[in-house]
């Protein structure tokens, strides 16, 4: 699962090119936690049983600080059916909005900012800040949250039903 992530956030999209990218980036593939490439039918194996997993996502609301406030992104969630709650970006214009749900927003803040702090203290140790370049941080971070939730989603499908129980596996 963490293979196919990162390769949906980086444009990859059909089982050859997967391959390929990673054979040119190993450190990737060890990042990713795995012990060498995967071939072809390995990927399109796992990538129709990806498939079926999204299809049953469903939101209500999608929370985003003001770094995501722009017209595509609100775009975006607007077409999933979702409402959007997506914090003003003070930089980008002078006028605030007015959001319906901006207590919710502030109200669940505080979890994200725990959710950083799980992945770049206890997924990846510290490790992001010693590459340079903002695209290998951004590679790694990727791959933390990548490994993040593919065993999040391990332990959903292993029949786990709370989150208490499934964040036991984070650590």
């Amino acid at each position: 699962m963490r293979v196919l992530v990162y390769s949906r956030v980086k444009g990859l999209e059909n089982d050859t090119r997967i391959v390929e990218h990673l054979k040119g980036h190993r450190w990737v593939v060890r990042a990713l936690g795995l012990a060498s490439v995967p071939d072809r039918a390995t990927i399109g194996r796992w990538w129709r049983r990806y498939l079926s997993l999204l299809e049953d996502l469903e939101a209500e609301y999608v929370l985003a600080d003001a770094g995501y406030d722009s017209k595509s992104n609100v775009e975006a969630v607007e077409v999933m059916g979702t409402e959007p709650v997506i914090a003003s970006n003070p930089r980008r214009s002078r006028k605030r909005r007015r959001l319906k749900h901006m207590g919710l927003l502030r109200a669940k803040r505080y979890l994200v900012e725990q959710f950083n702090g799980l992945i770049k203290n206890h997924v990846l140790k510290g490790c992001w800040t010693k590459p340079k370049g903002i695209t290998k941080k951004t590679a790694m971070v990727t791959a933390g949250l990548i490994s993040l939730n593919a065993t999040a989603m391990n332990a959903l499908l292993q029949g786990e039903t709370s989150l208490k129980a499934v964040s036991q596996h984070w650590a």
